[in-house]
């Protein structure tokens, strides 16, 4: 029976190890602003039966770990090369990443929190009473588990791209890696969330070694600037997607080196306010009105914006993305067909086991 439970997978640690055994990673402490170097590896990004000790979701991690890992040691090689298979698994293996971290569980039980609250606020006898109750879930990664897999179409539309450091600076890894961008979105002045899966100009970015970070993005709208799908990004590229990992962890970073110290340290203490404050906004959407005068509210629950412009040189926003008209969520969203995409994964036998019957064998928890 596994213990300890890594939110992190060891097999993506050890990229960023210091040591040929790979036993050994460098971490930087936000609580201290201190450096540990040579750190033991083993130990990092984990907690004792963080999954249950039943053992049913780690099992299904192992699983998809055991898929995933050749497929991120050929794009670690700089190739792009990958069946329609491998890039399903990569795809599996970024969006449960997004939803098996402790902090990914925060935000799930802030934003449910907000929502009920926000319900409550109008009802008569509870309005007054909000900061005398809170709401959180039972079983967090069982709830994060089906959210993942009840969402997967959504994003395999995006198109798998590579993101090579110029090898002055190397990309690190925070506790929540898997970072969402959505520039379009930002230049086109939309004023709620930004960061939804399902969002027109959706970019997906996660670190997979000191040279390379792997970037799901939404194809309608970017263009290649190099025209491949490999991109070596400049030393302010790489730094502005560490400041992000500054920004989406919660209390260390790993590295296996960095140029400067100094630097990262400045980089903790100006991420600090946006960790440590409530990072869920409540976006209301408001129906047209019926023949009685009255209006149905959408709620949505969404991200807080990182407080710095998103901008890179490694993409361009097409011209034709540049004339759409975005004024409302419909527009926002991208033109995704669940049924049609979802019917090709079910024609994927490796998925469709993986999926499937880890499914069914959770239903009973």
């Amino acid at each position: 029976m596994t213990k300890k439970q890594h939110y992190l997978p060891r097999f993506l640690l050890k990229k960023f190890a210091t040591d040929i055994d790979k036993k050994h990673i460098n971490i930087h402490l936000m609580k201290n602003n201190e450096f540990i170097i040579d750190g033991v590896l083993y130990d990092q990004a984990q907690e004792n039966y963080l999954y249950g000790s039943d053992q049913k979701l780690e099992n299904f991690f192992g699983v998809l770990e055991g898929l995933t890992s050749p497929v991120i040691e050929k794009l670690l090689t700089g190739s792009l090369a990958l069946s329609e298979e491998e890039k399903l698994h990569m795809k599996l293996f970024i969006m449960y990443q997004l939803n098996r971290t402790p902090g990914s569980i925060d935000l799930t039980n802030d934003s449910i929190d907000s929502m009920i609250k926000n319900a409550a606020s109008h009802d008569k006898f509870l309005k007054d009473r909000l900061s005398e109750f809170s709401t959180e879930l039972k079983k967090p990664y069982m709830f994060q588990f089906r959210i993942a897999t009840e969402a997967l179409h959504v994003i395999l539309d995006l198109r798998i791209g590579l993101l090579e450091s110029n090898g002055n600076i190397p990309f690190i890894l925070g506790q929540n890696p898997v970072i969402r961008l959505n520039p379009f979105l930002q230049e086109k002045g939309w004023k709620k969330s930004t960061q939804g899966l399902a969002l027109k100009g959706l970019i997906l970015i996660m670190p997979i070694g000191p040279k390379y970070s792997v970037v799901l993005y939404d194809n309608s709208r970017y263009s290649i600037t190099n025209n491949s799908p490999k991109w070596i990004i400049s030393d302010d590229d790489v730094n502005f997607l560490n400041r992000l990992q500054y920004f989406n962890t919660y209390d260390c970073i790993y590295f296996s080196y960095i140029p400067n110290m100094d630097t990262y340290k400045q980089l903790a203490l100006e991420t600090q306010k946006y960790r440590d404050n409530v990072r869920v906004s409540i976006d209301l959407f408001s129906s047209k009105e019926n023949k009685d005068g009255s209006k149905k509210e959408i709620v949505n629950s969404g991200l807080v914006e990182y407080p710095i412009k998103q901008k890179c040189k490694f993409y361009a926003i097409k011209e034709m993305a540049y004339k759409e008209q975005i004024t409302n969520i419909h527009e926002a969203t991208r033109d995704i067909m669940p049924n049609f995409i979802l019917d090709e994964i079910n024609r994927r036998k490796g998925i469709r086991k993986l999926v499937s019957s880890q499914s069914n064998s959770l239903g009973s928890i």
